[in-house]
C-alpha cells in the first residue's frame, strides 16, 4: 500500500508539472493589437519639440513599436518609443506648422510585434492664430 502511495505521489506531482509549465508561446495564438487613429486641433507655431500627444495602440503580452512611415508636409513630426509602449508624437520642425502654409498635418504610423501589425492615422487641424 505504501508503495501506491509513492507512485500516485509522483504521477500527479508530474501532471501538476506537466500543467504549470506551459507558456504562451505553446499556445496557437496570433496577439492582437488594438489601434486608435489620432486626431487633435492645436494652435500653430508649436515649440520645437513640443509633445503633440501619445498615440493609443496597444498589445496584450509583447511590446509593440512604431515606425513613421509617411507625413505631409515631410519633416513635421517625430514619433518614438516610450518604455510603457506608447509612441509619442511631437514637433520636429516647428516651422511647418504654419497655418498659412499648411492648415492640416497628417502622417501615417506603422504599429507591431512579433504576430501582427495595423496602421495609425495621424490628422493634426491647425488653428489660426494671430500674429
Amino acid at each position: 500500500m505504501k508503495i501506491l502511495q509513492i507512485l500516485f505521489a509522483v504521477i500527479l506531482a508530474s501532471c501538476s508539472f506537466a500543467i504549470s509549465s506551459c507558456d504562451r508561446y505553446e499556445l496557437d495564438f496570433d496577439e492582437e493589437i488594438i489601434t486608435r487613429n489620432f486626431n487633435k486641433e492645436m494652435e500653430e507655431n508649436p515649440s520645437p519639440n513640443e509633445i503633440i500627444g501619445i498615440l493609443d495602440a496597444s498589445s496584450s503580452y509583447t511590446r509593440i513599436t512604431f515606425n513613421l512611415l509617411s507625413q505631409t508636409p515631410e519633416g513635421a513630426m517625430a514619433v518614438s518609443d516610450q518604455k510603457d509602449h506608447k509612441g509619442e508624437i511631437s514637433v520636429a520642425d516647428s516651422s511647418l506648422f504654419d497655418f498659412e502654409n499648411h492648415k492640416e498635418i497628417n502622417a501615417r504610423v506603422a504599429v507591431f510585434n512579433p504576430d501582427n501589425a495595423d496602421t495609425i492615422n495621424i490628422n493634426i487641424k491647425l488653428l489660426d492664430v494671430e500674429e
